[in-house]
């Protein structure tokens, strides 16, 4: 007796684990800068269900562990694993490996936990707690929706705008859930259970229903019509005779809906914007489907040159600022859309571990898929089919959610998508190859097998906690280090992005805004140091490596900050034109007019013929012996500018250079009132008065320019004019 009720125990305590686990980490609030933290609550769970599964482990054979499905699934873990040999960032791999690793474990523990006909019960269960969550996320949405108020105040997304659909995260991410669960209210209503339970889950489908509606989530309806027709063609496909025998209630309850959806979708107003809503996803201009159609165009490219293997697990992130063309980047550096993903987790997989990698994930699904068909048609009049194509159906919503977005690199649905993957694998496995291997091939290596993986997933685990907590407090002292950045507390900014270092070494968005902090607070070289760890993560990112050239610059680097500006450009054509100017400006620090002319007319063809333009053309050509046509354009830019410091310094310098003084004197006065808190314009300032022999006002000039900025005394002392009036 003791014995039966201990092999209960080890199959429901780790089922326990599991079913607590898809409430708690699909409600486990989080807001989105924060989403490691849900990570860390997944894999938790995960790993206190696999040390209590580990008796009821020992106890399996191998055979009911493994599955085709769930094998090919494995190999693809091991084939991403093993990108990082040829990623061009492995951390990259790293960090979202951690993120992945509860995807296998998901499925593997589903399959051994919930095993499908040997106790219905468990998976009966598994189907009532995801609709309570689900239950529980739409209506609290649905409340925030229309009451937005106190305890159901309308969170904002990660850009500060209200948003509808923001609960537990992004809309997106948070429908990518609701679609894995939404079906799995008709097997309660169609299988032998409580009354009770049956009207509860139609409650509890309508109302997830009208949420995924509110969200205006496009892909989110496409799921709910790919699952309609999933289910419907499985009855038509394997269930014929329930077609036959409920003939007229399916011909009522289709003629309802119809009625119903012709009357709220085609005359109230909301109902037609819902029609508007999923109508603009074939609107090819629309913004959204713009973004998709650019990111699927750079994924194929990247495909294209990288075919056989890939680029390495996450690394299409490294690469598609390679491929972006100007259009893309436009909408990478100015929308509030994540450009830098593929909104396309099949071509994400393509691009990122090559054929190989796609035809393992296809292979997983396309297994799965015939046995679900087949096992729904041998069991077409038992509560077993409802089950099936129910959870078929969950798992076809999330492939068709997958068109358009990324849910296998977000926490929340991949726990919930795993687990019910994990759950219909278990269910309908009667046997395949991978089943009757193992069969054949009994042995003590099988044992030996288990427990060795068992040593290998475990301390996995708590890696992938400790990081994914790491990650955590990473992203919170980078939150509070911008904000002190907006501040101007920008010592107090540079401890927290330190902090933010300490816990993620290879955080390229820390490095990146640590690197202007250092900046202003007059360590150029640091800056620069900085944005070169930021371009070890991200080396195809312009935009910084742009930055990294300036901050060179800055220091004195010129030969190298040219170079940086150079390769910079064919991956940040969007300011073709402005990296032009800049090498203009640093050809002229050369002494090189004839170049820095030649690069400057490069920048106007490509539209730039702004003040800043004129001055350095007006400055490439004095030292060429065009004098009067350079004061000619060094005026035009202060006349344009409306006296900005590099307009107004280059034409004080320019009167300087050909002998007007006291004219170079004004200019540079009249401008005080503009450019007062501008430390360069003080700079220029008392190197103009020390030329014109007030050394009193030059020095008075240099006082005003250090109290601005103390770290300019390099500067000064490195000019011989100035250096003797320093105190």
């Amino acid at each position: 007796m003791r014995k039966e009720r201990s092999f209960k125990l080890s199959e429901w305590i780790p089922a326990g684990i599991l079913l607590f686990s898809i409430p708690f980490v699909a409600i486990y609030y989080y807001r989105f800068e924060f989403i490691w933290s849900k990570q860390a609550a997944s894999n938790a769970c995960l790993l206190l269900a696999l040390i209590a599964a580990i008796p009821l482990l020992s106890r399996r054979s191998l055979k009911d562990i493994f599955s085709a499905d769930f094998t090919f699934f494995l190999v693809l873990a091991f084939w991403a694993a093993l990108s990082a040999t040829w990623a061009r960032v492995p951390t990259k791999v790293f960090k979202l490996g951690m993120m992945l690793d509860a995807t296998v474990i998901a499925y593997g523990l589903a399959r051994i936990v919930f095993n499908g006909e040997r106790d219905k019960r468990k998976v009966i269960l598994f189907l009532l707690v995801s609709l309570a969550t689900g239950l529980f996320i739409s209506v609290y949405g649905i409340l925030q929706y229309h009451i937005d108020s106190g305890f159901f105040a309308m969170p904002k997304d990660q850009y500060g705008a209200k948003d509808p659909v923001t609960t537990y995260g992004l809309s997106n991410f948070t429908v990518d859930v609701l679609v894995v669960i939404l079906p799995m209210a008709l097997a309660i209503i169609a299988t032998n259970v409580n009354k009770a339970l049956k009207i509860a889950s139609g409650i509890a489908a309508f109302l997830i229903v009208y949420y995924i509606l509110v969200s205006r989530v496009r892909a989110g309806y496409m799921a709910i019509i790919t699952m309609t027709l999933f289910v419907s063609g499985a009855i038509a496909f394997a269930n014929r005779k329930f077609i036959v025998r409920n003939i007229r209630a399916i011909a009522a309850g289709i003629g309802a809906l119809i009625v119903a959806g012709t009357l709220f979708f085609g005359f109230t107003s909301t109902g037609k914007s819902y029609v508007y809503t999923f109508l603009s996803s074939f609107n090819l201009r629309h913004s959204s489907v713009q973004i998709r159609i650019h990111a699927w165009r750079q994924a194929l490219d990247i495909i294209r040159d990288h075919f056989g293997i890939g680029v390495g697990l996450a690394n299409y992130e490294v690469f598609s600022w390679k491929y972006q063309d100007e259009v893309q980047e436009k909408m990478t550096l100015e929308s509030n859309t994540r450009v830098d993903k593929t909104h396309n987790e099949f071509l994400n997989i393509f691009a990122d571990l090559g054929i190989v990698g796609l035809i393992l994930f296809l292979a997983t699904f396309i297994t799965l898929g015939v046995k679900t068909l087949s096992f729904m048609k041998r069991h077409a009049d038992t509560d077993d089919f409802w089950i099936a194509a129910t959870l078929g159906a969950a798992v076809v919503g999330e492939l068709t959610d997958a068109l358009f977005t990324f849910p296998f690199q977000m926490p929340g649905s991949i726990h919930q998508f795993f687990l019910t993957l994990g759950v219909l694998s278990a269910f309908v496995n009667e046997g395949d190859f991978v089943t009757r291997f193992f069969e054949r091939t009994q042995g003590a290596w099988q044992g030996i097998l288990k427990y060795v993986g068992l040593a290998f997933t475990v301390p996995l685990l708590i890696l992938a906690i400790i990081w994914n907590i790491n990650f955590t407090q990473s992203e919170i002292y980078y939150r509070i280090g911008q904000l002190l950045k907006k501040q101007g507390r920008l010592q107090d900014a540079l401890l927290f992005f330190e902090k933010g270092l300490q816990y993620e070494p290879f955080a390229e968005r820390i490095y990146y805004d640590r690197s202007f902090v250092l900046a202003k607070l007059g360590r150029p070289r640091e800056a620069a140091e900085s944005m070169r760890h930021c371009l070890e993560q991200v080396p195809y990112f312009g935009k910084a490596r742009k930055e990294y050239a300036m901050f060179l610059s800055d220091s004195g680097e010129i030969d190298e900050a040219i170079r940086q500006f150079r390769e910079a450009m064919p991956t940040h054509m969007y300011a073709a034109g402005e990296i032009e100017l800049y090498l203009a400006s640093l050809y002229l620090k050369k002494k090189n007019p004839q170049m820095a002319l030649d690069e400057v007319l490069k920048a106007m063809r490509y539209g730039v013929r702004n003040a800043n333009a004129l001055s350095v053309l007006g400055n490439a050509l004095f030292p060429l012996g065009k004098v009067g046509l350079a004061g000619s354009v060094l005026r035009q830019a202060v006349l344009i500018s409306g006296k900005s410091y590099e307009s107004v310094a280059s034409y004080a310098l320019y009167l300087l250079r050909i002998g007007k003084s006291k004219e170079a004197l004004n200019v540079i006065k009249e401008s005080e009132e503009n450019l007062s808190r501008e430390p360069r314009y003080w700079l220029v300032r008392a190197i103009i008065e020390a030329r014109a022999g007030f050394k009193d006002k030059a020095r008075k000039s240099v006082d005003r320019l250090l109290s601005i900025q103390p770290a300019m005394r390099a500067r000064v002392q490195a000019n011989p004019e100035l250096k003797e009036l320093l105190k």
